[in-house]
C-alpha cells in the first residue's frame, strides 16, 4: 500500500528466493545462500566427499523438521527413508534438500503472502519484472540521493520560499552531509531511506519544508505521513548542521514530531 499510494520504497529487504516465488518461479540451490548460508555451504561441501565419507554420514533422503516442538522425518522423495545417500546420488540429494528448504518448507507462507499481494496487484503486471526489478520497485533505489531532483520537487510553507536565507542554508548543509547521512535524513522525513523509483516528483505528497518558528533552541521535527520537515529558522550554517545531524542520527521517530 505504501509503495503504490505514496511511491515510497519500504525498508523491507526481500530474499531473492522469496521474490522468485512471488513471480511464480521455483528457487534453485543458488538461492539457498540468501536464506540459510550454513546449510548452503554444508550441502556444497558434500560434492567433494569420498564415497566412504558419505557412507559414514549415514544419510537418507529425509530431513528432520521441527514444528511446534515436535520433530518429524520428511521424505525428500517417495520411499526416501529407505534410500541411502551415496556418491552416485549425492547431487540429487543436495538439490532435493535445497528444494525442500527453499520451496516446500515455505510454500504455505509464500502462498498466503502472494494471495494478499495479488488481491491488490495484477499477476500479469508482476510477471513483467525479474526478481531484481521487483525488489527495486518495492524497496526503491539504494543509490545516493539526487539533491537536485529533491530540491526541484520541494514545496515550502509559512515564511519559507526557495530564496529564503534559512532555506539556502538548509540545502547547503544537506549537500555537505555524507551519503549515509542524507539517507538518514530522507528516512527521518519520509520514513524510507530509499529514493523513489521514479524520482522525487512521484513522491506523494511532495517533500515539503515548513517554518517552525524563530526559536533556534528547537530541534527540527517531521510528519512522515506528509513528507513534511518542520524546520526552525536557524540563521547560521553551524547551528543548522548540528541540529539536523543530531535528529537524523539519534534514531528518533514520532517522538520528535
Amino acid at each position: 500500500a505504501v509503495v503504490s499510494t505514496q511511491s515510497t520504497g519500504v525498508d523491507l529487504p526481500l530474499a531473492p528466493y522469496f521474490l522468485e516465488q512471488l513471480l511464480g518461479s521455483t528457487a534453485d540451490i543458488n538461492y539457498l545462500r540468501s536464506l540459510d548460508p550454513t546449510l548452503y555451504r554444508t550441502l556444497l561441501s558434500l560434492r567433494n566427499y569420498t564415497a566412504q565419507e558419505i557412507a559414514d554420514l549415514e544419510l537418507g533422503f529425509v530431513v528432520d523438521e521441527n514444528t511446534l516442538g515436535r520433530t518429524a522425518n520428511i521424505e525428500l522423495k517417495p520411499g526416501g527413508s529407505s534410500i541411502k545417500v551415496t556418491k552416485d546420488n549425492v547431487i540429487e540429494y543436495i538439490h532435493l534438500v535445497a528444494d525442500h528448504r527453499l520451496n516446500r518448507q515455505t510454500r504455505s507462507h509464500c502462498r498466503a503472502f502472494t494471495e494478499g499481494l495479488y488481491s491488490v496487484l495484477s499477476v500479469e503486471w508482476l510477471g513483467m519484472f525479474s526478481f531484481a526489478e521487483l525488489h527495486l520497485l518495492i524497496c526503491g533505489s539504494e543509490s545516493d540521493i539526487d539533491l537536485a531532483d529533491l530540491r526541484a520537487n520541494t514545496v515550502y510553507y509559512g515564511v519559507y520560499k526557495e530564496n529564503h536565507q534559512c532555506v539556502e542554508i538548509f540545502w547547503e548543509v544537506l549537500g555537505d552531509l555524507s551519503p549515509k547521512q542524507r539517507r538518514l535524513f530522507l528516512a527521518f522525513v519520509t520514513s524510507s531511506d530509499r529514493t523513489p523509483l521514479l524520482g522525487f516528483s512521484s513522491l506523494n505528497p511532495l517533500f515539503a519544508v515548513h517554518s517552525a518558528g524563530e526559536d533556534e533552541d528547537r530541534l527540527p521535527t517531521a510528519s512522515t505521513c506528509m513528507n513534511l520537515l518542520k524546520l526552525p529558522e536557524y540563521r547560521s550554517y553551524d547551528v543548522m548542521k548540528s541540529k539536523l545531524v543530531y535528529v537524523i542520527e539519534s534514531g528518533a521517530g514520532f517522538e520528535l514530531s
